[in-house]
């Protein structure tokens, strides 16, 4: 796997080639892909309970564990990854966040706050 970086203030390229991949970033990956199947089950319990099983109490109990294990799966994923993408490269180049990482954490904040929304509603209607 080759990638690229660009060193603004030279105005110049590095290019690196990773023979292998690093033991953090799989588990980068495989975080980020427990946390979005996690985010998914959440999803499908929350659409079983508001349009088939609407007094189901597991369907509840399941959508809000699912939506908060996938944020913290998420959470671990992005906490990793923003503490070791320095170790990629051998030179001093900084690393520049850019928007599927914004959307990553802003994915992780928007399941939050569903899962307390789930929360409030299920308190709020006796259902735990």
């Amino acid at each position: 796997m080759e990638t690229c970086a660009t060193i603004k203030l030279i105005d110049k390229v590095e290019c690196f080639d990773f023979e292998s991949v690093s033991d953090w970033f799989k588990a980068v990956r495989a975080t980020s892909i427990m946390g979005f199947i996690s985010l998914l089950v959440a999803l499908v319990m929350t659409i079983l309970k508001m349009f088939f099983m609407k007094d189901k109490k597991p369907i509840v109990l399941a959508a809000i564990g699912t939506a908060f294990i996938g944020d913290l799966f998420i959470l671990i994923s992005i906490a990793v990854y923003s503490s070791k993408v320095g170790d990629l490269t051998t030179s001093q180049i900084t690393h520049d966040y850019h928007f599927a990482f914004v959307f990553c954490i802003l994915a992780m904040l928007a399941a939050v706050g569903a899962g307390s929304v789930m929360v409030v509603d299920a308190v709020r209607t006796k259902s735990i």
